[in-house]
């Protein structure tokens, strides 16, 4: 945010020096600017550094002010991870069932590390205990389990730590930060951040909040449509409009079941940001976080329709694979849809 639209607060303990502890990188990266800019609008030449940190980058900074003997370690995410996937693999070899040599093939034990470190760190911030998972009935359940307590294992063994266990090492040990702070932009504090909190103040530190970090206060509006395409077109005009006046140069626009509407908001969007898109063969000024399946594109929904003639299909479907221009040349496809023609007509008169 611009500088004039910094809540008061926070500016004041900027200017004061004190530490200010933001919910995410982003907006760490936005209130140095702000910083920044005030500076230079005062007419510093220079000025000292403020102390703005992420929640994690706080935490760490603390850890290791406070353990500069410590015989500890602490790995990155890489190092973590590479753990978790020797792990992983170890845990499927011995779970194997006999003459079962295809399962662990099977498995994309890279993606499987990270979405188990993912599941570890999410137990570490809600104080979920990962260990009581080991014996449930579900098997997805049991082996996360088993993978979390024995990488707690191993960490252990080697006098290793992750960022993940920062937190609760701090309050072990006795940490607490040497001056008072501010948390600015935190919507949702979790069990483990709220523990840290509640130990700092029982402390005596000083932690204030402050969850609203503009001032600017946005005017919601209410639109209704009559379709669904309508709504995108609508959409589409509005960022368009936005555009011209040169209100922002990138747009973010948010809408659930994406998947469901994608085709249709990619329509809607061309029509009206780039409306020659066909006639100049243009590129699409926007982008969908949310890639496409493979089985939407058009090579692939051919191809899977070609392979659904096996059993008894509707005619639209039939239509569907015989106009197809992914398979066959061109006096097949000519002739594929003549034949569509005469089948047409037969329905016509049936």
């Amino acid at each position: 945010p611009p500088i004039a639209a910094v809540k008061p607060e926070i500016r004041a303990a900027l200017e004061n020096g004190e530490h200010v502890v933001t919910a995410t990188r982003r907006l760490r990266h936005e209130l140095i600017k702000s910083f920044d800019r005030i500076q230079l609008e005062q007419g510093h030449a220079v000025w000292q550094t403020p102390q703005i940190s992420t929640w994690e980058g706080w935490i760490q900074a603390l850890w290791e002010r406070q353990n500069i003997y410590s015989t500890k370690i602490l790995l990155n995410s890489s190092q973590l991870q590479l753990l978790m996937h020797q792990i992983i693999e170890r845990d499927l070899s011995a779970n194997r069932p006999q003459n079962d040599h295809e399962t662990q093939a099977l498995w994309n034990i890279p993606a499987t590390a990270r979405a188990a470190l993912s599941a570890w760190q999410l137990c570490y911030q809600w104080q979920i205990p990962y260990s009581r998972m080991q014996d449930a009935a579900n098997e997805d359940h049991a082996r996360f389990g088993r993978w979390a307590s024995a990488l707690y294992a191993r960490l252990q063994q080697h006098s290793w730590i992750s960022s993940y266990q920062l937190t609760e090492q701090l309050i072990a040990e006795r940490c607490v930060p040497g001056e008072s702070v501010l948390l600015a932009g935190f919507d949702r504090l979790n069990r483990q951040q709220l523990s840290f909190i509640d130990y700092c103040r029982s402390k005596g530190i000083e932690i204030r909040e402050c969850a609203e970090v503009s001032t600017d206060e946005p005017i919601p509006r209410r639109y209704s449509f009559d379709t669904p395409r309508e709504e995108w077109r609508a959409i589409g005009a509005w960022a368009r409009e936005q555009l011209e006046q040169g209100e922002a140069s990138q747009i973010g626009i948010i809408t659930p079941d994406i998947e469901a509407v994608q085709a249709m908001a990619r329509q809607a969007l061309r029509e009206q940001l780039v409306p020659d898109y066909f006639m100049t063969n243009s590129r699409d000024p926007f982008h969908f976080s949310l890639g496409e399946k493979l089985a939407g594109s058009a090579p692939v929904k051919s191809a899977l329709a070609l392979l659904r003639l096996f059993d008894p299909v509707e005619f639209t479907e039939l239509e569907e694979v015989f106009l197809s221009p992914y398979w066959g040349n061109r006096e097949e496809q000519q002739l594929r849809a003549e034949l569509v023609i005469e089948l047409r007509r037969k329905i016509a008169f049936q």
